[in-house]
């Protein structure tokens, strides 16, 4: 079961006295059912339903699906590790410029967020 997402979702739409069919049909899904459960956190949304909301809401999916995205953040994260670790020892052009963009994009994290820690 995902992270709830309702303490966002839900009180924003029924500030807009939204029904939760209408939100369905602004998100392009069929079933009521669907938003209940991503408002819920029983689901989480696919990217398309995800950037509808942020489109809707004016929030940044970051905020909308926290849980989610820190998930997401943290993997990517080991990933960038991983290939840095492997490039480092590797001395050419096109290595140096991966390890650049890994690190900015490691900066970039760390900068949002300085408790996320890494190695360099």
């Amino acid at each position: 079961m995902h992270t709830p997402v309702r303490p966002r979702l839900r009180p924003w739409r029924r500030g807009f006295a939204l029904k939760q069919k209408e939100i369905a049909s602004l998100l392009g899904i069929k079933s009521t059912t669907h938003v209940s459960r991503i408002e819920n956190g029983h689901r989480a949304p696919s990217l398309e339903i995800a950037i509808a909301f942020e489109l809707l809401t004016g929030e940044r999916i970051c905020f909308l699906f926290p849980h989610k995205f820190k998930e997401v953040e943290s993997k990517t994260i080991r990933r960038v590790e991983r290939l840095r670790d492997r490039l480092e020892a590797v001395e050419s052009l096109s290595a140096q410029r991966k390890r650049e963009l890994l690190i900015d994009v490691l900066d970039r994290v760390t900068e949002r967020n300085p408790s996320t820690l890494h190695v360099e």
